[in-house]
């Protein structure tokens, strides 16, 4: 009867420790979050942006990206972290001046970086992959 009751908390005992495992491993292996933009009714996201494929006026929501060498850019996604990063497809961002927004600073592979941690929506003049904002329809608040 003592060996029976040995061997049941044997059992017991690997079993916990395999559970201990794998709850480590789905813990530690998680992928980033990643945020992506939304269109809105006054705007596309970036990837809509970019297949529209002819020069014109649009809004287009997105992550204000700029620094860490790169121009300023408006991302389709956000991936969390420290710093967050860039998740394309994204567009260059011209005529808009990154101070006017409330942004996060940190630095990237040494470089000063600063975002915007949630969508804005800009409206401006899109070119190819640069968009060149007239106005800016929406930011964090």
């Amino acid at each position: 009867m003592a060996d029976v009751s040995a061997r049941i908390w044997q059992v017991l005992i690997v079993v916990a420790f395999g559970a201990c495992v794998f709850f480590a491993i789905r813990l530690l292996d998680r992928p980033s979050e990643v945020r992506h933009s939304k269109p809105t009714n006054d705007a596309v996201d970036v990837v809509e942006a970019i297949g529209v494929g002819q020069e014109r006026e649009l809004g287009v929501t997105g992550y204000l990206f700029d620094g860490g060498g790169w121009s300023m850019r408006l991302c389709q996604g956000l991936r969390r972290g420290s710093p967050p990063e860039c998740v394309g497809p994204f567009l260059y961002v011209e005529g808009v001046d990154v101070g006017q927004f409330n942004t996060k600073k940190g630095t990237l592979n040494d470089r000063p970086q600063r975002w915007v941690d949630e969508q804005v929506v800009l409206l401006g003049r899109l070119r190819g992959t640069t968009l060149t904002v007239s106005q800016v329809l929406s930011t964090p608040r």
